[in-house]
């Protein structure tokens, strides 16, 4: 099931908004190309390559505004990061290793880890950005 933007997930951050919402869009591709067997070849590794250069750019400007607004929460939400890049680069590897018939299950559990990642995330320690906006 596709995951949904909403309001409830603002950090009062625009651009962290616009990022995640963007992120939600890509991630909800990864079912749209299950949907239609989609499971291999130019779509999904342009689905795989957007998302490992989006997301580094994205942890590292949230990073860099947390720090900038002396979150408290900055040195959690850079250990989540550091775990979700490696988990998404061991998943590339595994992916990459992977035969045809085998990944649109490997496929699944990114899909399932990365929604459940990034709502989680945003509502866990993201959202901290809000208590922060006036401790500049």
């Amino acid at each position: 099931m596709a995951i949904v933007w909403s309001e409830n997930y603002a950090t009062g951050v625009s651009a962290i908004d616009r990022q995640h919402q963007k992120l939600f869009t890509y991630v909800n591709k990864i079912e749209q190309y299950m949907q239609n067997n989609v499971f291999e070849g130019k779509e999904i590794d342009e689905l795989l390559n957007f998302l490992t250069d989006y997301t580094i750019m994205h942890f590292t400007h949230e990073e860099f505004c947390m720090k900038e607004k002396n979150c408290p929460s900055a040195e959690k939400n850079k250990k989540a990061h550091d775990e979700f890049l490696k988990f998404f680069t061991d998943f590339k590897k595994q992916y990459g290793r992977t035969p045809s018939m085998l990944r649109k299950d490997l496929l699944k559990k990114l899909q399932k880890a990365a929604e459940d990642w990034l709502v989680g995330h945003i509502c866990k320690i993201d959202l901290h950005l809000k208590n922060c906006e006036n401790r500049i």
